[in-house]
């Protein structure tokens, strides 16, 4: 029996959320993952803004807080600041809510980009 990979849902910004655009959803393809939502987060565009409701309809396997341009430190405060919307979310019982370094893995074209697809191997 073969497990599908996980749907990836990663969050740009958490109030209001905005999906994964540009070069993101390349990359969680790259690691081996699903983009969640399919139908929201494409590659090439810019990120934007979604609904709450957008997020728990998608019903990710792995959500992943990535505000743009924030460093770890920043991005658990955010999800801290969100915390009562994040027990809606399947991931939050399965403890696959993650935080991570937007600024580090994904934010520009380049190197460490090799890092967030690492990252997100993890998750899978």
């Amino acid at each position: 029996m073969t497990i599908p990979p996980p749907s990836v849902l990663l969050l740009k910004w958490i109030d209001p959320p905005f999906d994964a655009g540009h070069w993101i959803p390349k990359i969680i393809s790259v690691s081996g993952c699903w983009v969640a939502p399919p139908h929201i987060a494409a590659a090439g565009r810019r990120s934007k803004e979604v609904t709450w409701k957008d997020v728990y309809d998608c019903d990710p396997d792995v959500v992943l807080v990535a505000c743009c341009g924030f460093n770890l430190t920043w991005n658990v405060s955010n999800a801290r600041a969100c915390a009562g919307r994040l027990p809606a979310l399947r991931p939050f019982y399965t403890r696959r809510v993650y935080d991570v370094n937007e600024n580090e893995y994904f934010a520009r074209p380049g190197p460490t980009l090799v890092g967030g697809v690492g990252v997100l191997m993890w998750c899978g």
